[in-house]
């Protein structure tokens, strides 16, 4: 009798994991629709969840409602258009319910590879924020320093440590914005777009290599900032990681940049690349403490999913071309041969 109920109860186990599992893909999952444009009216959030079924953006009327009162969103709806563009969720739907309503809006663009410096530049140059208020929002670079605390309710963020910023967190594309939307509303808008690239099979493979999300998004804005195409992304971000468990450090230039705030040569010097800073991948083999710009979809997949190779080494020439090599005598070759 006993044996009997235990494999009762482990049934119940099982169904219950397998239920939690498909309701957390369903919410999160990418729905085949490019754009979601809607209104909320006084006729509520059961209205709304209806019309969004019948236009095909969600499947499920009482999963939305769920989602929404499990997150206390059915308390802060605001009436008027909305608008969510692709990755389209159930997920990215609440988050853009619940955000401030306006007639006009405007277009930011954020390019790949963009650390928290250009982006703050940017913001301060396009009249949204000083400097300042931004690295009190989401920290200073290559400093320790989380910034608010006020993103915390998101996945992702999660599994940021929180002494360190919230650099490569943000997703970089072209956006539409409320003309009049605060810092605070743009950030976590780049935010929930850069959750919601990371699909269920993405955040699987990554808990199946034995990394953290922290460890690939920080390796993925080495990868985004050291090389450009998709071939070379995968093939060094396998360099990155097999130079990393045998701890022969990363040596990349572009955590010393990172430091300086340099947008000058792709080179450094001796003086440089002695900088006692943990993000100076020269000095220390670990990864660096955090990100070291915000890297684009492809550097993040290539992160994920490394090309895998015998190389250990790899240089970039002042055209772009980048040069493999499996020992550092190779190695050595290349660049006599091509950088001197």
């Amino acid at each position: 009798m006993k044996k009997i109920i235990k494999k009762v109860i482990l049934l119940i186990v099982i169904i219950g994991i397998l239920a939690g599992y498909s309701t957390y893909h369903k919410i999160y999952k990418t729905t085949l629709v490019e754009e979601a444009t809607f209104e909320v009216t006084e006729a509520g959030l059961s209205d709304l969840a209806n019309r969004l079924v019948e236009s095909g953006v969600i499947e499920s009327e009482e999963l939305f409602l769920k989602f929404m009162a499990l997150k206390k969103y059915d308390k802060q709806v605001k009436v008027g258009m909305h608008r969510v563009e692709a990755p389209v969720t159930i997920a990215r739907l609440a988050e853009a319910i619940i955000q401030k309503v306006s007639k006009e809006e405007r277009t930011i663009t954020l390019l790949p590879g963009w650390n928290l410096w250009d982006i703050a530049r940017y913001f301060e140059a396009e009249g949204i924020a000083t400097e300042e208020e931004v690295f009190t929002l989401l920290g200073k670079p290559a400093e320790y320093g989380g910034g608010s605390e006020v993103f915390y309710d998101l996945s992702i963020i999660k599994n940021k440590p929180k002494n360190v910023s919230y650099e490569g967190y943000l997703a970089m594309n072209t956006f539409r914005v409320f003309a009049d939307a605060s810092l605070e509303e743009i950030v976590r808008k780049l935010l929930v777009y850069q959750e919601g690239l990371l699909s269920i099979e993405m955040l699987e493979e990554i808990k199946d290599s034995g990394r953290t999300i922290h460890e690939v998004m920080t390796v993925a804005s080495l990868v985004q900032r050291e090389v450009q195409s998709k071939v070379d992304m995968a093939k060094v971000a396998d360099i990155f990681w097999k130079r990393l468990d045998d701890g022969m450090g990363m040596q990349a230039d572009s955590t010393v940049h990172y430091i300086f705030d340099d947008k000058g040569d792709v080179f450094t010097d001796a003086n440089q690349r002695a900088v006692d800073s943990l993000w100076n991948t020269y000095k220390y083999r670990d990864l660096p403490p955090s990100p070291i710009s915000n890297p684009g979809i492809e550097a993040i997949k290539a992160a994920i999913y490394p090309d895998k190779n015998d190389y250990y080494y790899f240089l970039t020439d002042m055209e772009g071309t980048v040069y493999y090599a499996k020992n550092y005598d190779a190695h050595l070759g290349n660049v006599n041969r091509y950088l001197r």
